[in-house]
């Protein structure tokens, strides 16, 4: 052994199982909501319009704080501000249950989705901080354990608490998860910041407004804008589109927004072997196909198998673009984190604006003129990145 291998150790591995499980929970808790939500909104009499109002609340939140909650992780270390963040929400869905209308149910949602972002960037920097030491080959687990969350586990212990407990257990239940992840983030977590310069909120605001230069970088934020718009359609509106017009139980409800997590996880997870080697761009012109084409058929589902073929085609559109986003975020040379910032800026703004349109085309165009209209805005947004090689290749 030489004296440089004696005065430097190798660095003691970290295992990945910690973040996999705080990630898996969080994703839980916020498929939950998506499911809670609606169905919550409906018990208290909102119309679709305030449903949506009330989605894009939640997303209003978690995009107002996006870029701050980097700012505060850098300043203060992941560990102290993911427990206070947790503890909040924690304290917000115990009290969610006992609104009297869907304006207290939206005011808690947003509250509660502001706290997310802190939370997120957390754990995000904590696990980029030790990557090295858990091992690369192992940096996708991380992102598919929350994707298992949101899109699977998360509908289904919605589906049995409502179905057994009804929704005031669904919402302390998620509660109960938040407490917990707080707990487990004092053990997990690095306690003290990263070391090196801390910049201000304005220099760090400046710092990631100069990323949207890069092509690759502003092509991302707006494919993420775009499909948080979409998604928010059908989030938002699907479990009411089934209940108001076909008539399904709540757990039914439920079960097509568990299976469009089922469909996209499964295409994210095979999809990556099919674009090897292969354009991007034709992936792209791909999800677009798939995703106008289930906005279609949405619009004209009368009966749920009709509905669960389209979630099926809806998917597979969204799993195949997130799956290229990833792959094109981790060939860029411009910093993970801020990139990752932007990201979830992106997608929190795309979700507000999707929810708050998709209330208000409701209102006046009904669910059908909503889903048609959603897919030929998909299409006006998606057309340039779609078939632009420069953009997309």
């Amino acid at each position: 052994m030489t004296t440089l291998d004696a005065a430097s150790p190798p660095e003691p591995r970290v295992d990945v199982l910690p973040y996999m499980a705080l990630s898996m929970m969080a994703g839980t808790t916020a498929g939950m909501l998506r499911a809670l939500s609606p169905v919550f909104a409906i018990h208290l009499g909102a119309s679709n319009a305030q449903i949506g109002v009330i989605a894009g609340l939640e997303s209003l939140g978690m995009a107002a704080m996006t870029l701050p909650a980097g700012v505060l992780v850098s300043r203060y270390g992941p560990r102290r501000v993911y427990v206070i963040a947790s503890l909040i929400i924690t304290s917000v869905y115990c009290l969610v249950p006992w609104s009297l209308s869907w304006i207290v149910l939206g005011a808690g949602l947003c509250i509660g989705g502001s706290c997310m972002p802190f939370r997120i960037v957390s754990v995000s920097s904590s696990f980029l901080e030790r990557l090295k030491s858990i091992g690369r080959s192992k940096a996708g687990w991380y992102s598919a354990s929350g994707t298992v969350g949101t899109l699977l586990t998360g509908p289904a212990l919605a589906t049995f608490l409502l179905t057994r407990y009804g929704t005031t257990a669904g919402y302390l239940g998620v509660a109960s998860l938040f407490a917990a992840m707080g707990l487990g983030g004092t053990i997990i977590l690095a306690k003290r910041p990263a070391p090196g310069p801390k910049p201000g909120f304005l220099e760090s605001f400046a710092q990631s407004a100069r990323l949207l230069r890069d092509p690759v970088v502003s092509a991302i934020c707006t494919i993420e804008v775009s499909t948080g718009i979409v998604f928010a359609f059908f989030s938002a509106f699907i479990v009411v589109t089934a209940i108001r017009r076909i008539g399904l139980s709540e757990p039914a409800a439920i079960s097509v927004r568990m299976f469009e997590g089922l469909v996209a996880v499964a295409t994210m997870s095979i999809g990556g072997f099919l674009v090897k080697n292969r354009p991007l761009v034709w992936f792209y012109r791909l999800s677009l196909m798939l995703i106008v084409s289930g906005f279609g058929m949405l619009a004209l589902a009368h009966t749920y198998p009709a509905l669960v073929l389209a979630t099926l085609f809806l998917g597979s559109g969204l799993g195949i673009t997130s799956l290229i986003n990833i792959i094109r975020l981790s060939a860029s040379e411009a910093p993970k984190s801020r990139i990752s910032s932007l990201q979830l800026f992106s997608s929190m703004g795309g979700g507000f604006l999707g929810a708050m349109l998709g209330g208000l085309l409701s209102k006046y165009l009904g669910l059908q003129g909503m889903f048609v209209s959603g897919a030929l805005l998909y299409v006006l947004l998606a057309w340039r990145w779609c078939f632009r090689e420069a953009i997309a290749a």
